[in-house]
This record gives structure tokens, C-alpha cells and sequence, in this order.
């Protein structure tokens, strides 16, 4: 030790307090440079040890924006067709059922024809004029009718001859109406008592077509035969309107197609 200096400058200790002037900044030297790998993105936790037992994670589902409004790719707006599906479309069955409305329909017509053309006739004579007449002969006949199955059945219609005078001339008619209905009977009481009515050699009322003086009848106006066979044939005009319809419906499926 140099007696020369103070002892507290060879000491080597400080007897002076410390002063705190606070932290002092780091060392340039002692601050680590980010990796480039850190600083590019950053790294993903390693999956922990026996991740394979792990279940995988559930699916998101995306909720829409707008959750009060329906997906529009949901919707089923369907079309005309498949509203008309019941309905064969081809023309193969437009043609099959087009067949069976004809021949359905000119056999209704037919009939209709056949069957009401004498009934309007016979509501016409209604208007016909009455004039005095005499009956000549008045009985009945049977006719006994086989169907293709062994049936059979028997109708009794009445078989006249009366006269009257129209403008001079004597006129001879054995028409009982104009209706085939009224001149048959599958009673046999029923003809008993036409001819009961309109016994033979005696006076009879006859109904003369004023615009045709040779054409007269015995029974006049509509008889509830003649309405039967109006019911009758109601069925088969109803089927034939369904038939055409059922045409026309297929026969539109089939043009859309």
C-alpha cells in the first residue's frame, strides 16, 4: 500500500452510498435478434404425445347472415308437370283413349238419336188435333226375344186398326204412339187393358198431325215410359263428357312434353 494515498482509495472498498439511478437500459450486445422464422408467422404447438386417440374436431356449420330468411336454393318451386303427373302425357295413350271417347261417343249419340228423336215426336203431339175415329180391330200380340246368354224375355204389344176422315177422305192408321215404349209391354195386363180401352167395332179418339193429315196416333202427349228411357240414356252422355275431357287433358300433357 503507497502511504501516500488515502486508505480508501487502496482499499479497494467504498465507504460512500450507493446511488440508485435506476435501471440501466440493456446492452445492445445482450438483446437477441429475432429469427427469421419467428418473424415470418408463428409457429404451431406441437401436437401433444398419443394424439392419434384424439377424436377430430367437429364441424362448423356457417349460419347465414340473415337466419330469418330462407335458403332460396332449398326451395322447391315444383312445375305444371309434376302437378299433371296422374295424367299419361304419351301419345300412345292420347291415342288409346281418343279411340275408346270415339267409339263411346258415336254409339251415346247413337242411341240418343234413336231414342229421343221419336220422344220429341211424341211431346209434339200434344199440339196434334183430336177428331173422331173408329176402331176397326183391337187386340195384342206376344214376342218372346233370346239373348246371346239363354235368356229370355216377352213383350206384348197391341195390333190396331182404326179410321177417321180427315177433309173428305177416310184415313187408316194403326199407330199406337211414336215412342217403340209405348207400343210394347212386358206386362201382359198392361196390354189387356189397352185393349180393354179401345175395344174393337166401337168409337175411338184419334189425334191427327195438323200439318200432315195421314199421320195420327192413339195416345197423346209423353207417358212415363217415354221419360224412363230419357234417365236411361242420362249415364252414357254423362261418361261421354268425362271421356272427352280425360281426351283433351292428355292430349295438353302431351304437347308440353
Amino acid at each position: 500500500m503507497n502511504p501516500d494515498e488515502p486508505f480508501w482509495e487502496t482499499s479497494g472498498a467504498s465507504f460512500l452510498p450507493a446511488v440508485d439511478d435506476g435501471p440501466s437500459p440493456p446492452s445492445p450486445a445482450t438483446i437477441p435478434a429475432p429469427s427469421d422464422e419467428a418473424s415470418a408467422s408463428p409457429k404451431e404447438p406441437d401436437a401433444p404425445a398419443g394424439g392419434s386417440d384424439l377424436l377430430p374436431a367437429a364441424p362448423v356449420e356457417l349460419v347465414p347472415s340473415n337466419p330469418s330468411e330462407p335458403d332460396v336454393a332449398s326451395i322447391s318451386t315444383g312445375s305444371d308437370d309434376e302437378d299433371e303427373a296422374p295424367i299419361d302425357g304419351s301419345w300412345g295413350a292420347v291415342a288409346a283413349v281418343g279411340l275408346f271417347t270415339l267409339f263411346w261417343t258415336l254409339g251415346t249419340t247413337v242411341g240418343v238419336l234413336a231414342i229421343g228423336l221419336p220422344v220429341l215426336d211424341q211431346r209434339a203431339t200434344s199440339g196434334w188435333e183430336a177428331v173422331d175415329g173408329w176402331m176397326h180391330d183391337s187386340a195384342y200380340e206376344s214376342f218372346t226375344f233370346t239373348d246371346s246368354e239363354g235368356g229370355s224375355s216377352t213383350e206384348y204389344c197391341p195390333v190396331v186398326t182404326y179410321t177417321w176422315e180427315r177433309f173428305g177422305d177416310n184415313r187408316t192408321g194403326h199407330v199406337v204412339s211414336l215412342t217403340s215404349e209405348a207400343n210394347c209391354w212386358s206386362s201382359e195386363q198392361r196390354a189387356e187393358i189397352f185393349v180393354a180401352e179401345h175395344p174393337s167395332n166401337a168409337p175411338v179418339t184419334v189425334y191427327v198431325d195438323p200439318l200432315q193429315p195421314d199421320r195420327a196416333v192413339l195416345q197423346q202427349g209423353l207417358v212415363w215410359q217415354d221419360v224412363g228411357l230419357l234417365f236411361f240414356m242420362l249415364p252414357f252422355v254423362l261418361v261421354s263428357l268425362v271421356l272427352l275431357g280425360v281426351t283433351t287433358a292428355s292430349a295438353r300433357a302431351a304437347l308440353r312434353t
